[in-house]
């Protein structure tokens, strides 16, 4: 019964993960600040988690900046993750998304603000 349980919850998740990711972004995303923004923090790595931030990027998690700012960041540009939770340091951009899901996705329609990650350093 468990490994049913186990191969049932992989499945799902795997669904999950694949329909998420075919979901249409919109081209008229755009860039709310080009200059390179940086943040000092704690990091809530939200990777193969069931959570609708997810829909909008693999490598994602929430940050709180030390001066209390909350962000939703993506590593997405770096192809890795930082390694640490807390001191998380991160240089990047500000950018908001729009996605439009196809039907069979459990994702919805949203737009919601980024914070894309260029450089990261765990202090």
């Amino acid at each position: 019964m468990k490994n049913k349980l186990l191969l049932l919850s992989i499945f799902g998740l795997t669904v999950l993960t694949t329909s998420c990711f075919t979901n249409k972004r919109s081209n008229n995303n755009s860039v709310k600040n080009t200059e390179k923004l940086e943040y000092i923090g704690t990091y809530d790595s939200k990777k193969g988690i069931m959570n609708d931030i997810s829909c909008y990027c693999f490598e994602v998690g929430f940050f709180v900046a030390t001066s209390g700012e909350e962000l939703v960041i993506c590593f997405e540009e770096l192809k890795e993750e930082a390694s640490c939770s807390e001191n998380l340091k991160i240089t990047g951009y500000l950018k908001t998304v729009t996605i439009s899901p196809e039907n069979t996705s459990p994702c919805s329609a949203g737009k919601r603000e980024i914070f894309y990650v260029t450089d990261f350093e765990c202090q």
